[in-house]
């Protein structure tokens, strides 16, 4: 249990175009940030992260997140 437990607070979260390659690269970007394991490099609120979605929805024709 501790190794798991380390590897989630301490290891940096896959690349999710690994899971769906045919995300775009901001919206990849946005859930690294989300994910981030360092508390700096994460939005420090909900609103904060609202916001960001929301400049990025400006590049995108559809808001496809499906994995």
């Amino acid at each position: 249990m501790t190794q798991p437990m380390f590897k989630i607070a301490n290891a940096p979260p896959m690349d999710i175009r690994g899971v769906n390659s045919a995300l775009r690269e901001r919206a990849a970007e946005i859930i690294k940030k989300a994910l981030a394991t360092n508390v700096v490099e994460r939005c420090q609120s909900g609103d904060e992260f609202a916001q960001t979605i929301r400049a990025s929805a400006v590049q995108f024709e559809t808001m496809d997140f499906t994995l």
